[in-house]
């Protein structure tokens, strides 16, 4: 089994945050239209990513929204 940085070497995720992450507004629960979604992870991979976003002040799920809106948009890019 991978270890945490070998599983984000392998999905190309590492030094991939969006530049303009900063200006992109947060969602909370409680916003219109708001909705959830859920990820399960390995115990030690969300034990590291809690400590590293504690350590740069970045709440989690602005993180995930972050990346997947990224994702989304590269994605689109393609096709």
């Amino acid at each position: 089994m991978l270890d945490i940085e070998e599983n984000c070497a392998t999905l190309n995720v590492l030094n991939t945050l969006p530049k303009d992450m900063a200006q992109l507004p947060q969602v909370t629960a409680r916003q219109k239209n708001a909705t959830e979604i859920r990820a399960f992870l390995l115990e030690q991979e969300k034990e590291h990513i809690k400590r590293l976003a504690i350590e740069q002040n970045i709440a989690i799920s602005h993180l995930v929204r972050a990346l997947l809106l990224e994702w989304a948009k590269n994605q689109d890019n393609k096709g």
